[in-house]
């Protein structure tokens, strides 16, 4: 990683990589993280530091979110490249500070566990029921019976296709008090022949996907696109 530092920044602490791990409902896999953090001070106001950071060139990572507070103004950005299955991601925060501003530096790396084997879909679902949420003003929901093998087949494989736990950590896009907006849900409960059932369940705005309860990364939400593509389609 490359970061922009402001000019003339004085050391104050030097923190430790700290590596410890977090579980996911499926215990035997395990989330490893490592976190390094770094704080300088500064003689400029705060106001002056926050301007430079708004305009530095950032060749490495991009800005998801900014938040600005009376006691602080946190940065968060990650990198433009990144491995499968990992999450990295690194916070700036400007404080106020007697004399100048304290800039603190949090820097993340989060590795997803592989996926459980026992998450995978069948080929021998003969229905899907599709149902999107839509929380607006009223709240509008939609439900569709997919019997289509075509499309029941899409959507086994976009499933199939994801690899990884979903990485923790803050996610790209908009928040309100630190937390994602959502707007959006999907439910598909896919049925085989004999009743025997799997639901998935995902959002906009948190990157994951629910097999039956075992969350999965889908940071595209692919799975979610392909659910308003179908409620939205007549053909369906």
């Amino acid at each position: 990683w490359t970061a922009p530092r402001y000019p003339g920044l004085t050391s104050r602490t030097r923190g430790l990589p700290k590596r410890y791990d977090l579980i996911q409902p499926y215990v035997l896999s395990a989330y490893r993280r490592s976190a390094a953090r770094a704080f300088w001070s500064s003689a400029a106001a705060m106001a002056e530091v926050n301007r430079w950071y708004a305009h530095a060139t950032w060749a490495h990572f991009a800005i998801s979110n900014a938040t600005v507070t009376p006691v602080a103004d946190l940065r968060i950005y990650h990198p433009r490249h990144t491995l499968p299955g990992h999450m990295s991601w690194l916070e700036i925060a400007l404080v106020p500070s007697r004399g100048g501003t304290t800039v603190q530096y949090w820097a993340n790396e989060v590795i997803a566990p592989p996926r459980p084997t026992n998450t995978y879909l069948s080929s021998s679902f003969v229905q899907v029921m599709v149902t999107v949420t839509r929380k607006t003003h009223p709240i509008q929901v939609r439900t569709v019976k997919v019997t289509a093998p075509t499309i029941i087949a899409r959507l086994v494989y976009l499933v199939n296709g994801l690899r990884w736990g979903r990485p923790l950590g803050p996610m790209p896009g908009p928040t309100m008090g630190g937390f994602p907006i959502v707007a959006e849900t999907a439910t598909l409960v896919f049925r085989t022949q004999t009743g025997r059932h799997v639901t998935v369940f995902t959002t906009n705005k948190t990157g994951s996907v629910r097999v039956d309860g075992i969350e999965l990364g889908d940071l595209q939400e692919r799975v979610l696109r392909a659910a308003l593509a179908i409620v939205s389609s007549k053909n369906a």
